[in-house]
């Protein structure tokens, strides 16, 4: 993702450059600086199409008709399970994180390796039309986007293997698509718990919500900018943040408990809705090529 960003705003920039010269002006701004409104808007509009376009018409193209004629199972639902799997699923996702933080900082002090740069790291907002934009990528497109690509058209397929089986397998790709180890654990886990729910209720409406709703959180801590409303305010937004990071770090007990709840209920129980052997499932994925051309993709991507 950042190394498309990087590409998209290089773009914007040779564009705008090359209409400033035929207009016999001189360019106003520096691609390594912050951009002006317009242009931000732009560059992460590009950066959103070329992170989704593809993925969206090569798993369209290739899995539609495997998805809809896809085999469902219909679990027993239980009053308020998604809510305490989204819960459950934010707490390990951070929990994830945090360990991962703990690793790279550990190989940073031993032996120099890099950190990983956070997502969005080159695109933070400088201002209310900016961090809505970001918002707007963040909350809406890519939520949308990536339930279609991941618990649409990839999982669905992938149940006639075994529905724990495309969980795990949709939320791998899932992960690797990220691009950077900064997300990895966070987006392993996190969509594996957006598989549960997905096969659960066998409609990606929820999953779609409770990944904006995550999204959402997660822009507000660590994307809006203090002055956002004016310097008379940046008390207030910082006061706003503070809450909510207490709140994501209650959330860690809550979902343990949430874990424990659901496993009582046996809501992590899975079935086999293809009737097919467990021994057969692996020997048959491998013999999937366009999953195995999608896996091969997304792990070169994330290396790159």
């Amino acid at each position: 993702m950042g190394l498309l960003f990087v590409n998209s705003r290089i773009l914007i920039y040779l564009f705008y450059v090359l209409m400033v010269w035929l207009l016999g002006g001189k360019p106003a701004f520096d691609p390594l600086l912050p951009l002006p409104d317009g242009y931000y808007f732009i560059t992460l509009m590009i950066n959103e199409l070329a992170a989704y376009l593809f993925p969206l018409i090569f798993t369209a193209v290739i899995f539609k008709n495997e998805a809809l004629s896809a085999p469902k199972q219909d679990y027993r639902r239980f009053k308020g399970d998604f809510i305490l799997i989204f819960i459950s699923g934010v707490a390990f996702s951070s929990i994830g994180t945090m360990i991962t933080e703990f690793i790279t900082k550990a190989l940073n002090s031993m032996f120099g390796t890099p950190l990983p740069s956070a997502a969005f790291s080159n695109s933070m907002p400088n201002n209310l039309f900016q961090f809505l934009t970001l918002s707007l990528c963040t909350v809406i497109i890519a939520p949308l986007c990536e339930e279609v690509i991941f618990r649409g058209f990839l999982l669905k397929p992938l149940r006639k293997y075994g529905d724990l089986t495309a969980i795990l397998i949709s939320a791998a790709i899932f992960a690797l698509f990220h691009g950077n180890v900064d997300q990895l654990a966070y987006a392993l886990i996190s969509g594996i718990f957006l598989g549960i729910i997905t096969v659960r209720s066998n409609s990606i409406l929820p999953s779609i919500i409770l990944h904006s709703a995550n999204n959402l959180i997660v822009s507000v801590i660590s994307y809006m900018p203090e002055g956002i409303f004016g310097q008379e305010h940046t008390e207030a937004v910082t006061a706003v943040q503070q809450v909510m990071g207490i709140i994501m770090t209650a959330v860690i007990p809550l979902g343990i408990i949430a874990a424990v709840i659901l496993a009582v209920k046996k809501v992590f129980r899975f079935e086999n809705p293809s009737g097919i052997p467990k021994k057969e499932k692996l020997k048959l994925f491998f013999r999937n090529i366009p999953f195995i051309i999608g896996l091969v993709t997304m792990a070169l991507i994330f290396i790159k």
